[in-house]
């Protein structure tokens, strides 16, 4: 029979709190995509600025509906491709919920398009849910169900507003 050795008391290990951080790198950390649009915003005003020689609230308003809609179909589909997949209907799902929202909130109150802004965003989210469920059901590639997707969105577009206008 052997004789073992008692063990040896373990010492305890002392855990130090983390360092405090500052608000700044708190909110820069948590609010990283939000801070990265504000900046992107900041840098195209000042760009624009430069640009024209009598700047004023016109040329605030282009930047923001046109540049920064694509700024954010691009966060969109860069969170997509960072995990590891494609999706080639962002931009016609975009394009279906503006003419969603251009025919519905033509002469409406500003209570009413905000209630209808939520109704195209549940809408957009029910689209998107659809085309996640048939690539995981189907087991088509992504690539694949996305731009079939982004042809019936494009179809379903023309035939809301199938000419320019809305409110």
């Amino acid at each position: 029979m052997t004789a073992t050795a008692p063990l040896a008391p373990t010492p305890l290990t002392i855990t130090t709190m983390p360092e405090p951080t500052s608000r700044l790198s708190r909110f820069v950390r948590r609010q990283g995509w939000t801070t990265g649009v504000a900046l992107l915003l900041l840098v195209l005003l000042f760009w624009r600025s430069s640009q024209v020689p009598s700047f004023g609230a016109f040329e605030v308003r282009t930047i923001t509906a046109g540049t920064m809609s694509l700024a954010f179909l691009a966060m969109a589909q860069s969170i997509i491709v960072i995990s590891g997949g494609i999706n080639l209907a962002v931009g016609s799902m975009m394009v279906f919920t503006n003419c969603l929202a251009a025919r519905w909130m033509e002469g409406q109150s500003l209570g009413t398009c905000v209630a209808l802004a939520l109704v195209v965003i549940a809408i957009a989210m029910a689209l998107s849910t659809l085309i996640g469920v048939v690539i995981t059901v189907s087991g088509i590639p992504d690539i694949v169900v996305t731009l079939a997707a982004s042809f019936i969105l494009s179809g379903m577009a023309l035939f809301v507003l199938s000419s320019p206008g809305g409110g």
